[in-house]
């Protein structure tokens, strides 16, 4: 039935972060109408196209339980506050700045009262501008045509110092798992194990702040309120930490903290990992949200890909069995060459058999500015793989937002025979070092003819041999 032409709202409820309350509202059904409804008049300037959630309860004061009463056709969940009072609550989530109908619909006669609270930008946060800072306000924002941009750790780096293992463990796209010569499948790439795989494998993690702002202190766990991670396909395993958003990136540098781990009581190289899948996803430790509240509603966690995706990752409300609300952090995980570009001279002199990468699909936010890196002496082309996927991944988090190319040339010409590779692999040297030398003479003005194309500044870098390369452009 239409309401008369004069109904109004007849209980505005504002929002904000104190409950207002409509008490004593009575919806009678000896009327051929509803008269009387409530709805939340929004205050404050928010900016355009923002979602709010408010926690909305609802106590029928007519017999009926809650669980027969609908706000916005959603059946209300029994809840009992800390005063002992039973309600129905819902979690309702709005455009900002809209009012919203929260009026309770059951049957029979009653009135009911009804109290909402605005949960404060609940939300994950990452260092999507990468200014070496996550905000939790939206200059941080991810959007689905502005996702946070990351590789895939399916490389081998292993252990504290890299170097002393060779430019094959840097080389991305290994396996899951491999054979361990007796019919068993073992682990094999990074992503495959269940913990950080020592110092040098923390640059294939990320950190992810939880801003719970006031939702924790609303919606406590005490309450049987659970917090959930879920990632709709299973690309992502995430690492607990103690670390707060203005350290967050501290386990780059401070490797010797601890506080990491299930029991946040492990040092970041080795803390284990923890998978998040498809709903119900993982649901996030008690003690671990306990720290978060003390914190003032902030916590950190590191974040690996485990595979591509364009699927974001969900931080979601549950109660009873019930997903309430949730908010995503989108993401796109692919692999790391398809994050940079790469030239390859191995045509000057040599057999290209890793072809040249003239665009980066995945290519995170840059500047008009250009970072081209060329490999040293001895490194074959597939070992350049690794060589530059890992020098990418060191500027990356020293903050350079240039265009990185990584360049490949024929400074290993003889490394790739049969007896050298039957070697191992710490003594896998080209015989002939000074034709190698001639190599790098030939492959100059060629390198030098590739620069002239790109626009805006632009910085070489260059290791070993790969520098004499860069000393002839101007010969």
């Amino acid at each position: 039935m239409e309401p008369p032409t004069d109904s109004v709202w007849d209980f505005p409820l504002p929002a904000g972060q104190d409950a207002y309350s409509a008490s004593g509202a009575n919806i009678s059904d000896a009327q051929d109408y509803v008269r009387t409804r409530v709805m939340i008049e929004p205050q404050g300037q928010i900016a355009a196209g923002t979602m709010v959630t408010y926690l909305v309860q609802a106590q029928v004061n007519g017999g009926q339980p809650p669980d027969s009463t609908q706000i916005q056709g959603v059946t209300l969940t029994p809840a009992t506050n800390a005063d002992g009072s039973v309600w129905g609550e819902m979690l309702l989530t709005a455009p900002a700045g809209v009012n919203v109908d929260v009026t309770p619909e059951t049957g029979g006669n009653y009135t009911f009262n009804v109290q909402a609270q605005q949960l404060v930008d609940m939300h994950l946060a990452v260092d999507n501008n990468r200014d070496g800072q996550i905000n939790p306000d939206n200059s941080d924002a991810t959007t689905q045509i502005n996702p946070y941009r990351f590789w895939i750790n399916d490389s081998l780096e292993h252990g504290d110092d890299e170097s002393s293992v060779g430019a094959d463990d840097q080389i991305p796209g290994q396996p899951s798992f491999v054979d361990d010569g007796n019919g068993n499948e073992m682990p094999y790439a990074n992503y495959a194990n269940k913990r950080i795989n020592g110092r040098s494998d923390l640059v294939n993690y990320f950190p992810v702040v939880l801003c719970s702002s006031n939702t924790l202190q609303l919606l406590p766990p005490s309450n049987g309120y659970e917090y959930h991670l879920v990632q709709d396909g299973s690309a992502v395993k995430f690492v607990y930490t103690s670390l707060t958003p203005t350290n967050a990136f501290d386990y780059l540098t401070n490797t010797a903290s601890t506080g990491y781990g299930a029991d946040f009581d492990e040092a970041v190289a080795n803390a284990d990992t923890i998978q998040v899948g498809t709903v119900p996803g993982a649901v996030l430790d008690t003690n671990w949200l306990v720290q978060v509240q003390n914190n003032g509603g902030m916590g950190v966690i590191l974040v690996e890909g485990c595979a591509a995706t364009t699927r974001p990752l969900w931080l979601e409300i549950w109660r009873n069995g019930k997903l309430l609300a949730g908010t995503p952090l989108y993401l796109s995980i692919g692999g790391v060459e398809q994050m940079f570009r790469h030239l390859n001279l191995c045509y000057v002199n040599g057999t290209v058999t890793v072809p040249a990468r003239t665009d980066a699909p995945n290519e995170p936010q840059t500047k008009a500015k250009n970072l081209a890196f060329l490999t040293g002496y001895n490194v074959n082309q597939q070992e350049a793989r690794g060589v530059e996927s890992e020098m990418f991944k060191r500027f990356y988090w020293s903050g350079s937002k240039a265009k990185f190319y990584g360049v490949t040339w024929n400074g290993a010409e003889s490394k790739d025979y049969a007896i050298i590779q039957a070697l191992p692999q710490n003594e896998r040297f080209t015989p002939d070092y000074h034709t190698n030398v001639v190599n790098a003479l030939q492959t100059a003005p060629h390198f030098a003819s590739f620069l002239g194309t790109l626009s805006g500044d632009t910085v070489v870098a260059a290791h070993s041999l790969g520098n004499m390369v860069v000393l002839l452009i101007g010969a």
